[in-house]
């Protein structure tokens, strides 16, 4: 597994893990975020990576700091 796609998997449990804690639906971290929720779907899916934008807007709608969804600890480079 390559690290951009381990990447892809922390990534998506930890959007997933905090919508869920925040106890959102998907339609709802869309709504609050601005961000499209076909966008929210494939990110929690690991089929897309959220840029800083996106990061800090899901971040702002579920009262966490953006950074906790750039903290990657993937073997190969990538943090």
């Amino acid at each position: 597994m390559s690290t951009w796609q381990k990447w892809l998997q922390v990534i998506s449990a930890k959007v997933m893990e905090r919508r869920l804690a925040a106890g959102m639906t998907q339609e709802q971290l869309a709504k609050k975020s601005g961000l499209p929720l076909d966008f929210i779907q494939r990110v929690e899916a690991g089929e897309h990576s959220p840029g800083n934008k996106a990061r800090a807007k899901m971040a702002d709608a579920l009262g966490v700091h953006p950074r906790v969804f750039s903290r990657c600890r993937c073997k190969g480079g990538a943090k």
